[in-house]
C-alpha cells in the first residue's frame, strides 16, 4: 500500500505533521511519500492507493497555493475520493 501525503504549510508546522504521519505509516509497513505541494507537479495518482493532504490555515484562510492546487485537480478529487482524506 503506498500513500501520498501533500502538504502547504506557511511556517513549516504542517511539513513536521505530514513527515510525523509517514513515519507512524512506514512503522506499519505503509510506504509514504511526502510532497510540499508548493513545489509539486502534477502526482502520477495512479501511483498511490490514497492521498492525504495537510494545510496550514492562517487568519481563516488556506495559502492561495493549497487553493490554486485543489482548484486545479478538482476534478481528479471527484474521480478519487474514495481515496482521499483531507484535513
Amino acid at each position: 500500500m503506498k500513500t501520498l501525503i501533500l502538504f502547504s504549510t506557511r511556517d513549516g508546522q504542517t511539513r513536521e505533521i505530514a513527515s510525523y504521519l509517514a513515519s507512524e505509516l512506514k512503522e506499519m509497513g505503509i510506504w509514504a511519500d511526502v510532497v510540499n505541494l508548493h513545489r509539486a507537479e502534477e502526482p502520477d495518482w495512479d501511483s498511490y492507493d490514497r492521498v492525504v493532504i495537510g494545510a496550514s490555515i492562517r487568519y481563516g484562510h488556506y495559502h492561495s497555493a493549497f487553493q490554486e492546487f485543489v482548484k486545479k485537480y478538482a476534478t481528479r478529487f471527484e474521480r478519487n475520493a474514495e481515496r482521499l482524506l483531507f484535513r
